[in-house]
C-alpha cells in the first residue's frame, strides 16, 4: 500500500467511526504515521482528501458495474439485485459482504452506508459525486428495462426512467430503513420489494 493509499484509508477509518466533520487533518496525519507536509505533499485540503476517500470507497463500486453483468443473459431482474449488490460489495451467494480495505480490515457496512447517506448532504462539494452516480445507476437498469420492453418481456406503456428512478429510490430507502435497524437485511429487503415491483410489469 502506498503512502497515498495508507492516508486515504486512514481517513476512511477514521471517518467511520467518528463522522467526518468530527475528524482534523492531525487526527488523520497521526494515524497514517504521516508529517503535516508530507500530508500536504499528497492533498492540498481536507475536502480533497474527502473526495478521494468517497471516490475510492463508495463511488468507485458504484460506477464500475461490470460488463459480466450487463452481458449477462440471466433475467433483467436479477442483473438488477446483482447491480446493487456489487455496488456496496455483497456477495448474493455467500449473504455477506465483502472486504473493501486495502489493509484487509474488516468495516462495519452499516457505518460505510451511513458515511454515504450523510455525506452528500452535509458537503455541497461531494453533490456531484452522488448526482452523477445516480443518474449513472439510472442510466443502467434503464437500459436493462428498454432490453425488455423491445423484447415484448414487460409492459411497452413503461416509462423506463421512471421505473429505475423508482428502483433507485426504493434502494435509498431500503438503505435507510437497514441502517436504523437491527435485524432487518437490506438485500432479502430490496430483493422483496423489487419482486413486488416487476411483478406488475412483465407480460404475463
Amino acid at each position: 500500500m502506498s503512502k497515498r493509499d495508507e492516508i486515504i484509508e486512514s481517513a476512511f477509518l477514521l471517518f467511520l467511526d467518528y463522522g467526518i466533520e468530527n475528524v482534523p487533518v492531525t487526527k488523520i496525519m497521526e494515524k497514517a504515521n504521516i508529517s503535516n507536509g508530507g500530508f500536504f505533499h499528497y492533498f492540498k485540503t481536507k475536502n480533497d482528501l474527502i473526495i478521494e476517500v468517497m471516490e475510492t470507497y463508495i463511488y468507485y463500486y458504484f460506477n464500475i458495474p461490470s460488463e459480466k453483468i450487463i452481458n449477462s443473459k440471466v433475467p433483467t431482474i436479477d442483473k438488477i439485485k446483482l447491480y446493487y449488490s456489487k455496488s456496496i460489495r455483497y456477495d448474493l451467494n455467500k449473504k455477506e459482504f465483502n472486504n473493501i480495505t486495502y489493509s484487509g480490515k474488516k468495516i462495519d457496512y452499516k457505518k460505510l452506508a451511513g458515511l454515504f447517506l450523510s455525506s452528500f448532504r452535509k458537503y455541497k462539494f461531494l453533490k456531484d459525486n452522488y448526482n452523477n452516480t445516480k443518474s449513472n445507476i439510472i442510466n443502467i437498469v434503464k437500459n436493462f428495462i428498454d432490453d425488455d420492453i423491445k423484447s415484448g418481456k414487460i409492459k411497452k406503456n413503461i416509462d423506463s426512467n421512471e421505473m429505475s428512478t423508482i428502483i433507485f429510490a426504493l434502494y435509498i430507502g431500503d438503505l435507510v430503513s437497514w441502517v436504523a435497524s437491527d435485524d432487518l437485511n437490506l438485500f432479502d429487503s430490496f430483493s422483496n420489494h423489487l419482486d413486488q415491483i416487476w411483478e406488475k410489469l412483465v407480460i404475463d
